[in-house]
């Protein structure tokens, strides 16, 4: 499975919703290219997702990416994107980015 993550730049137009792409992020989910540690998906559309960010001698950095549907609402979503550094059994946030989807 392959997804993107668009994130869109709002622009000044004559349109209501004009916008460019700011930045475009492509994840792949099993097959050759999988780079996903954990995955779980519920049927509404929700998922959970450990990714790998980076690599020191010291230290492992991984992004916990959460994805919640308003069971309301399908098109409304809220991604909560968690950078956490792994130094052997102890985990420490270094960021926290949230995103509305509407």
């Amino acid at each position: 499975m392959t997804y993107e993550n668009i994130k869109l730049l709002p622009i000044v137009g004559c349109e209501a919703d004009a916008a460019t792409r700011y930045n475009i992020d492509e994840r792949n989910i099993g097959g050759v290219d999988n780079k996903v540690f954990a995955f779980a998906y519920q049927s509404s559309g929700c998922y959970t997702a450990v990714w790998p960010v980076a690599d020191s001698s010291t230290h492992e950095v991984w992004e916990l990416e959460h994805c919640l549907i308003n069971p309301r609402d399908k098109e409304s979503r809220v991604r909560i994107i968690q950078v956490v550094r792994v130094n052997g059994t102890e985990f420490v946030l270094q960021n926290i980015r949230v995103f509305c989807e509407q």
